[in-house]
């Protein structure tokens, strides 16, 4: 039996859905790896739980519980104080640390586990999207893995990854990384007014509370800087524009004064669906990368491509190379949500345990 600690940090919905799914499945990894994981932290933006014999199942399960009913790890019983003041070096053999977090300044947490001998796990798109040379760093570290920062559970940078590895280059990446714009440009393929398509987004709790996270296409931006820096290109943020579907004057007004405002756009919008398909064509909101250049934004494609086909929240990559040629190699299913993203955390957590000094 091989026993391999875990420092999380984020007890968020995609921190809840890991914990129970690496407690529901404990057994099973034990029978088929001889693994077994163990929480010896788990910390939120307040505070954390800390044992390093490893925190039971029972205490995982009420610490989840409490933190869905609204109460902090601090307040927790046996909580401490804020998380930042963990310290690996007091918490035994080196393991694996787990950022499901979506904070600014996580990067420093994950330097310093890599140059402690710990793997690292993210979620967590900023560490990645920041600085390129914090960039080159992680990704130089065979200790880190980051499936989910792209396509939460598709394989997605396993495959690309695979592909660079064995010699192989690639000559356009397309990409639809938002199941929440990729749910609006279907709609308005199917005749729905943008305002229409992003209130029946938000109300099937496609969007995030405040639709502009989405809208502002901020994230998007950031899915496609890791996949440019992966192919190569060693690009920073200001080189990665992405297209927002709203006036940038409008991140002044209230949600609600948002939304009221939300038809405004309706023509505009309409009016580049029908002119793409005129041309029989239509918009997706996706990533394209060639040439050395990214660019992110509403793009045309054919209907009949893979982008085009993609209906309702769907998630796609295709990756034109030498090989997959003239047809990409197409990976495609849900980019996005608690159960997948965790699931892929979780595999990554699994590859890194299967490492001999980890």
């Amino acid at each position: 039996m091989k026993y391999v600690s875990i420092v999380q940090y984020g007890l968020g919905q995609v921190g809840q859905a890991l914990v129970q799914q690496i407690v529901a499945g404990r057994e099973a990894l034990r029978a088929r790896t001889g693994l077994e994981l163990r929480h010896v932290a788990l910390a939120d933006s307040r505070g954390a739980l800390v044992d390093p014999r490893g925190l039971s199942d029972a205490r995982l399960a009420a610490a989840v519980a409490a933190k869905m009913a609204g109460t902090s790890l601090q307040r927790q019983p046996g909580g401490v104080g804020r998380a930042g003041a963990l310290d690996l070096a007091t918490l035994g053999a080196p393991g694996i640390v787990v950022d499901v977090t979506a904070a600014d300044g996580m990067e420093v947490t994950a330097l310093e586990a890599i140059e402690r001998g710990w793997g690292v796990a993210l979620a967590n798109k900023r560490p990645l999207a920041g600085d390129l040379e914090t960039f080159r760093r992680l990704t130089g570290a065979r200790r880190l893995r980051h499936e989910a920062t792209v396509g939460a559970g598709l394989p997605w940078l396993e495959m690309l990854t695979h592909l660079l590895d064995t010699g192989d280059r690639v000559t356009c990446l397309e990409a639809a990384v938002s199941g929440t714009l990729g749910f609006i440009c279907y709609r308005l393929e199917q005749g729905a007014a943008f305002s229409a398509a992003v209130a029946e987004a938000r109300a099937l709790g496609y969007t995030e509370p405040d639709p502009r996270d989405d809208l502002s296409a901020a994230d998007v931006r950031r899915k496609a800087l890791i996949l440019a820096r992966m192919l190569g290109l060693g690009l920073s943020w200001d080189e990665v524009p992405a297209e927002a579907l709203y006036p940038p004057e409008w991140n002044a007004l209230t949600i609600e004064g948002f939304m009221e405002r939300t038809p405004e756009l309706d023509a505009a919008l309409a009016g580049r669906m029908a002119a793409a398909t005129a041309r029989g064509r239509t918009l997706r909101y996706a990533v394209r990368i060639a040439e050395g250049r990214c660019q992110v934004g509403l793009h045309e494609v054919e209907r009949t491509s893979p982008l085009g086909a993609l209906q309702g929240p769907a998630c796609l990559l295709a990756l034109h190379t030498q090989r997959y040629h003239p047809a990409p190699l197409v990976i495609s299913g849900p980019g996005a949500g608690a159960e997948v993203t965790a699931a892929g955390v979780y595999a990554d957590i699994i590859s890194l345990a299967m490492m001999r000094d980890v």
